[in-house]
C-alpha cells in the first residue's frame, strides 16, 4: 500500500508549507530500493551511492534497531532532544512512545527526497500527529537556525541532547556536516545569550529607567529610515586596522554617512574626524569609558534604552533612541510613540550596519571592521582597549578563519558570530546594494567586495551632500508623545510590585516551613499538602498580577540558578522525602529572588515615575489629578 496521500494529509494540517514543498521535490539525487529484512519483515532501504550499496536501517530487525538505539541514548537528564535522520522513523516512534509524554523531539532530516519516498512506505500518522514532535525536513540554514533557536532556551542548553542516527554521518556527509555545524554555532549564541542576561541582568533595568525621560523626548531611530537613500554610509568599527586608514576619512567627510560606533569615536577625535553619526549600544560601565570626558554638540547619539544611562545623562548633542526588543523597552514602548528597532548581533557594529541598511545607505562600506586579532591586537590605537593583546592560549572559544589576503587569522567564538551574521545579512540583501570591505585587513566577510579605502573614496564616492544637515533637520521636525498613559502604568507598576513582594516574602515563609516539614524525623504528610496547597495559591497570585512581567529580566540570573543550579536535577536514587527537600528549596530559593527583584525594580520605576512627573512639570503636562 502507498501511504503519501495519507501520511501528506496529515503534515498538510500541522504544516501547509512543508506539504507544498514535498509535493513540489523531483528530487532522487540516489537511487532507492524498498527492502524487506530478513527477520521482522519490515522494510528498510536500500541506497545507490558512488558504486556501493549502503543500507539506511539494519537488514535485519530495523524495528529492534531502533528501540535499542533510543535505550542507549536516552536519559533523564535532558528535556529536549534532537535527533539528526529520520530514516523510516523506527527510532523516532520508539522515542515518542517511551518519552513523547515528558520531552520534547525535533527531528532534523536533511533530505527531502528521501523523506518524500518514506512517506509511501509506513503509515506514520503516530509519530507526525505527535504533540511532542518538532520536525525540520530539507530546511535551509536560516529556517534551520530559528527552529534551533526557538528550540533551544536560553538558561535549558544542559538539557538539551544531540544524537545522529548512526547512517547519516556516512551515507549523508556532506548535508550532516552542515547541520552539525548549524548546531554548535546556535549552541555557542545561546550559551552567548545566557552570558549577556548574566552580565546584564543587573544593568539593563536601572539603565532602562534612569533612561527613560530621554527615551520619551528623543526622536525613534526610525525618523531616519529611508533618510540616505542610494548615498553611500561607511561604518566604522574599532578594529586593529582602523589606524591604517582612517585618515582618509577626513576625506570621505561629506561624501558619505559617516556612522561611528562607540569604540571607535574617541580614536576618530584624536585625529579631529568627526562622524555623522555614533551608535552606542553597551550598557556596562566599561562603555561609558569610550564617553568619559568627550564635549560634542554636533554630532548626534543613537542609542538604545539600555545604553549605560552615564552617557545618555553627558552627551550633549541630539540623542536618537532605538527601541530594541528588551521585554522592559517593549513595556515602555506600548505607552509612548513607535520608535522604530535596529536587528543586531550582539554587538554594536552589527547596529551600525543596520542603521546603515535601513537609512538605505548604498554602498554600504565596512572600516575597521577586523572581527579578529590580527597581530595580537584587539582595538585601534586611540581606543580604551588599545594596550590589549590577545594570544593564542588553546582556550576553546579561540580559532582561525580566513583573512582578506587568504591566511589564517586569530579570532574568537563572539567575533565569529558576529561575522557569521554580517555573512548571512548581507547574503539576504546582495541583490538589493553593494557591501565594501575596506577595513585593509582581518577575518573576511563573504559578500562583501574587498578595496582599500583609497580606491571606495576614488571610485565609489562621487558626489558631495551633508548629512548632518539632513539629520539635524529629521531630529528638529519631530514632536514628543503625550506622557499620561506613560506615567500611570508607572504608578500601578510601583504598587504591583510592592505586592509581589509582599506575595513572595509570604511564599518563602511556607516553603521554610516545608523544608521544615520534609526534614522533620516524621513528616506529616497532611502538613506537607496543605503547605503545597498555599505555596500554589501564592504562585497564582503573582502570576495574575499585570505587571509580573517587569521582573523577568531582573530575575535571570535567580531563574538561570533554579534551572541549571544542583537544586534543579534530581540525583538517580533520589527518594520522595529528597525531592521534597530540593524542591522546597528550590522554591525558597525563587520566593526570595522574586521579592528582592520586585524591591530592586519597584525602586528603578518610582526614581523613574517622579523624573518623568519632572519632565511633565517642566512641560506644562502634568496631570495634577494622578
Amino acid at each position: 500500500m502507498n501511504w503519501f496521500e495519507h501520511n501528506l494529509a496529515v503534515i498538510r494540517k500541522r504544516d501547509p508549507a512543508l506539504a507544498e514543498k514535498i509535493s513540489a521535490c523531483q528530487d532522487e539525487p540516489f537511487k532507492i530500493e524498498v527492502v524487506e529484512s530478513k527477520i521482522a519483515s519490515t522494510p528498510t532501504l536500500k541506497i545507490k551511492k558512488d558504486g556501493r550499496e549502503v543500507f539506511l536501517h539494519s537488514l535485519y530487525n530495523p524495528q529492534v534497531e531502533g528501540e535499542r538505539w533510543i535505550k542507549n541514548i536516552a536519559s533523564e537528564g535532558e528535556d529536549k532532544v534532537i535527533i539528526i535522520g529520520f530514516g523510516l522513523g523506527y527510532h523516532v516512534e520508539e522515542f515518542l512512545r517511551q518519552y513523547g509524554h515528558t520531552k520534547r523531539l525535533l527531528v532534523v532530516e536533511p533530505e527531502i527526497w528521501l523523506f518524500k519516498k518514506v512517506l509511501e512506505i509506513k503509515n506514520l500518522s503516530f509519530i507526525l500527529e505527535h504533540d511532542s514532535l518538532v520536525l525540520s525536513v530539507g530546511e535551509n540554514k536560516l529556517a534551520l537556525e530559528r527552529k534551533l533557536s526557538a528550540f533551544m532556551n536560553i538558561g535549558q542548553l544542559d538539557k538539551v541532547a544531540i544524537e545522529v542516527f548512526p547512517s547519516y554521518p556516512r551515507i549523508f556527509e556532506k548535508s550532516f556536516n552542515e547541520i552539525k555545524k548549524t548546531c554548535i554555532e546556535i549552541f555557542r549564541y545561546v550559551r552567548i545569550g545566557e552570558n549577556t542576561i548574566l552580565y546584564f541582568s543587573g544593568l539593563w533595568p536601572e539603565n532602562v529607567f534612569r533612561n527613560l525621560v530621554c527615551t520619551v523626548k528623543s526622536p525613534g531611530v526610525n525618523s531616519l529610515f529611508g533618510k540616505m537613500n542610494k548615498k553611500p554610509g561607511i561604518i566604522i568599527s574599532a578594529g586593529p586596522s582602523l589606524a591604517k586608514n582612517r585618515h582618509l576619512l577626513k576625506e570621505a567627510k561629506g561624501k558619505a554617512v559617516l556612522i561611528s560606533v562607540d569604540t571607535a569615536l574617541r580614536s576618530l577625535l584624536k585625529e579631529n574626524i568627526k562622524p555623522d553619526l555614533v551608535v552606542a549600544l553597551d550598557g556596562s560601565e566599561l562603555n561609558y569609558k569610550h564617553f568619559e570626558g568627550i564635549s560634542l554638540d554636533d554630532v548626534p547619539l543613537v542609542y538604545f534604552p539600555t545604553t549605560h544611562y552615564k552617557i545618555i545623562e553627558e552627551y550633549r548633542s541630539y540623542k536618537i533612541v532605538v527601541g530594541d526588543e528588551v521585554p522592559l523597552t517593549q513595556w515602555i514602548m506600548k505607552y509612548i510613540d513607535d520608535k522604530g528597532s535596529l536587528s543586531y548581533g550582539g554587538s554594536v557594529a552589527t547596529a551600525a550596519f543596520d542603521l546603515a541598511v535601513k537609512m538605505g545607505c548604498d554602498p554600504v562600506i565596512f572600516v575597521g571592521q577586523d572581527l579578529s586579532y590580527p597581530g595580537g591586537k584587539s582595538h585601534a590605537d586611540g581606543t580604551v582597549f588599545e594596550s590589549v593583546i590577545v594570544k593564542d592560549d588553546g582556550a576553546k572559544n579561540k580559532m582561525y578563519v580566513e583573512d582578506i589576503y587568504g591566511n589564517q587569522v586569530l579570532t574568537d567564538a563572539s567575533m565569529y558570530t558576529f561575522l557569521q551574521w554580517f555573512e548571512q545579512a548581507i547574503d539576504a540583501l546582495k541583490h538589493e546594494r553593494l557591501f565594501i570591505d575596506a577595513t585593509e585587513g582581518g577575518a573576511k566577510i563573504r559578500g562583501t567586495r574587498i578595496m582599500t579605502l583609497r580606491e571606495v573614496i576614488d571610485k565609489n564616492l562621487p558626489e558631495r551632500f551633508d548629512p548632518g544637515e539632513i539629520i539635524s533637520d529629521t531630529i528638529k521636525a519631530y514632536s514628543p508623545p503625550d506622557t499620561g498613559a506613560l506615567a500611570d502604568a508607572l504608578k500601578e507598576a510601583v504598587e504591583d510590585l510592592a505586592e509581589i513582594g509582599r506575595l513572595s516574602r509570604k511564599g518563602a515563609e511556607y516553603a521554610g516551613e516545608l523544608l521544615k516539614a520534609y526534614t522533620a524525623k516524621k513528616m506529616n504528610n497532611a502538613k506537607v499538602a496543605k503547605l503545597i496547597r498555599k505555596m500554589e495559591r501564592i504562585d497564582k497570585q503573582i502570576k495574575e498580577k499585570e505587571n509580573n512581567q517587569l521582573l523577568n529580566i531582573i530575575l535571570q540570573r535567580v531563574l538561570l540558578a533554579v534551572m541549571k543550579g544542583p537544586l534543579a536535577k534530581a540525583t538517580e536514587d533520589e527518594t520522595e522525602r529528597e525531592k521534597g527537600i530540593r524542591v522546597a528549596r528550590r522554591s525558597l530559593l525563587l520566593y526570595q529572588g522574586i521579592e528582592g527583584a520586585a524591591k530592586t525594580m519597584g525602586g528603578y520605576i518610582g526614581s523613574a515615575f517622579k523624573d518623568l512627573e519632572s519632565y511633565e512639570r517642566k512641560n506644562g503636562l502634568l496631570n495634577t489629578s494622578r
